[in-house]
């Protein structure tokens, strides 16, 4: 079961927990009420004991009829149920993972739970009951989301586990790959129609799609938090990210690379997705690095009707190869804010930067783009080629290349 609020939080000493400064607090009698219902309820309910389980270990049959409070204090567990043949019959346990820990503050650990047929995370707030019946050891409530607003997830390359959390930063918490991290918020996290944010760090071979779903929240933003702290390689499959079926990603401080594959995409707008390269609200610093796509391979890709690529921030196209830097196909938009830095560094060599096809592509691109002053790219690249009714809004910029953009099928630019 749970408790609407823990003890430690109705009578603590002032108003703002630890702070004296904010006066004495007055325990509410309602407060008081509810929580002595539900004690009396939990006491009721057969519990012959209630008692901490503050490390990593088994649940053994001297906790029959137990209330297993789990640590609220940012220690990570995981509680084992023992053999089934080492338990009574009809043996009984609850685990509980309090909401706060004792000093008020805000739990966010989702603690490990391993049973005879299912590993588990148990979130703040949860509970989970489990029956002897029958020689087997079954869980006897129904699992739920974790209702819970502004997730921060981690993901690490040195993490020391793939089971941790991912809660918290660093090797002894965080996620060890992205995929594994948005499995968790599909899965197990209702985020209330919040905005999930994925902080990674390390070198990555990773396929990731992020398909729409992720409890209605406006975008999930993926990105380590400075620069130069995240590689991220394509896996097997010919792609680092793609954004699919009405999703919305922001990527942020990332350098994208290819393994071994001639040809790759690196990001891919699919289906009325959008992706976003860099966060509107963080300024117009430099944000995403691109590495060699290929000799036919892009950078950005649309392949779905009513995908948009945003341009918010500066992007960096490393030296290689590239066939065309940005495609965006029918029914889908391209929109690059104005004042931005486009770096090109070292020998860049690419076939077409802007290549627009289909009735319904549209690119915007606002004033003042700097193509120029940062690199540049090798001859033989053409600006643009739009076709089959495609659009381009130029608002005075020149795209890198050589060889002069075309028009064709009912194509316009302007």
């Amino acid at each position: 079961m749970s408790f609407t609020k823990l003890a430690a939080e109705i009578w603590r000493g002032f108003v703002t927990d630890g702070v004296a400064g904010s006066g004495v607090h007055k325990p509410i009698k309602a407060d008081i009420r509810t929580w002595g219902t539900e004690v009396e309820a939990a006491a009721g309910s057969g519990y012959a004991s209630f008692m901490g389980m503050p490390a990593t270990g088994t649940v053994t049959d001297d906790k029959h009829k137990a209330l297993l409070m789990l640590p609220a204090d940012g220690t990570w567990i995981t509680a084992t149920l023992d053999a089934p043949a080492n338990l009574r019959d009809n043996f009984q346990v609850e685990l509980f993972n309090p909401p706060y820990s004792a000093a008020g503050v805000a739990n966010v650990r989702r603690h490990r739970i391993i049973s005879q047929f299912e590993t588990f995370y148990l979130a703040p707030g949860h509970s989970a009951r489990f029956l002897k019946t029958g020689g087997a050891v079954i869980r006897i409530d129904k699992p739920s989301k974790w209702l819970k607003s502004g997730i921060v997830m981690y993901c690490d390359q040195a993490a020391s586990q793939t089971y941790f959390d991912g809660m918290v930063a660093g090797a002894g918490g965080a996620k060890k790959t992205m995929g594994a991290c948005l499995a968790v918020l599909l899965a197990d996290i209702d985020t209330k129609g919040d905005n999930p944010q994925i902080v990674v760090t390390g070198t990555f071979t990773e396929n990731v799609r992020l398909n729409g779903g992720y409890e209605s929240s406006g975008y999930v933003k993926i990105g380590a938090p400075a620069v130069n702290l995240l590689n991220w390689y394509n896996g097997a499959q010919p792609y680092c990210l793609m954004v699919a079926n009405g999703a919305t990603a922001i990527l942020q401080n990332v350098n994208f690379n290819r393994n071994a594959l001639a040809n790759i995409i690196f990001l891919q707008a699919h289906q009325k997705a959008v992706v976003d390269i860099g966060d509107p609200g963080q300024g117009l610093g430099q944000s995403i690095v691109f590495a060699g796509a290929g000799a036919t391979g892009s950078c950005l890709s649309t392949d779905g009707a009513g995908s948009t690529i945003n341009i918010n921030q500066g992007i960096e196209f490393g030296a290689g190869s590239y066939g065309t830097m940005i495609f965006i196909s029918g029914a889908s938009s391209l929109n690059w804010t104005g004042s931005t830095l486009v770096k090109h560094s070292g020998a860049v060599t690419c076939g077409t930067y802007l290549q627009m096809i289909g009735s319904g592509a549209n690119a915007s691109l606002a004033g003042g783009i700097d193509f120029a002053s940062a690199g540049t790219v090798q001859p033989g690249c053409t600006k643009f080629v739009l076709a089959l009714c495609a659009s381009l809004s130029l608002s005075g910029n020149v795209l890198p290349g050589n060889i002069a953009g075309n028009a064709s099928s009912g194509a316009e630019y302007v």
